[in-house]
């Protein structure tokens, strides 16, 4: 599904971002709770994501190495857009490095989350996800989507 990615590529403001946190609640004992953004993008939820996720933990004395296993365990997401992919793994890394956390292996995955099969389960599922016309699809994922969802 990577037809005309750029051209409706709008992320979430940073005030859309909190009170999308705010609503599900992810704000305090984060630490081994699964979150799940399926269409990350640059990466606009996972920051915020990661930034409360590492003050949470400091806030419990967690050490820098643990708070990195968590950071790797804990926060996934999908993306299907190269650029963007690698723009948010740069943005994550970002974040971590300012507290002093680096060399993570985040658990951000270049795939369609709609055609991947994943096992994991998850404490939080949140994200902006991406609109796309029909006609933008290949004839192809256009044969997934029917086949695979109600429309």
């Amino acid at each position: 599904m990577k037809k005309n990615l750029d051209r409706c590529q709008i992320f979430t403001p940073k005030e859309k971002v909190n009170k999308l946190l705010n609503i599900i609640n992810y704000k305090k004992d984060l630490y081994g709770k699964k979150f799940l953004e399926n269409s990350c993008g640059n990466g606009a939820v996972l920051k915020e994501v990661v930034f409360r996720y590492i003050n949470d933990c400091l806030k419990k004395n967690f050490s820098l190495d643990k708070i990195r296993q968590g950071l790797e365990n804990d926060i996934w997401a999908f993306e299907i857009d190269k650029s963007k992919y690698s723009e948010c793994i740069d943005n994550l890394n970002n974040v971590a490095k300012t507290y002093g956390i680096t060399n993570i292996r985040w658990n951000i995955i270049l795939r369609d989350y709609l055609k991947y099969n994943i096992s994991q389960k998850f404490s939080f599922i949140a994200g902006n996800p991406p609109y796309r016309n029909y006609r933008d699809l290949s004839d192809d994922d256009r044969i997934f989507v029917k086949n695979n969802f109600n429309s």
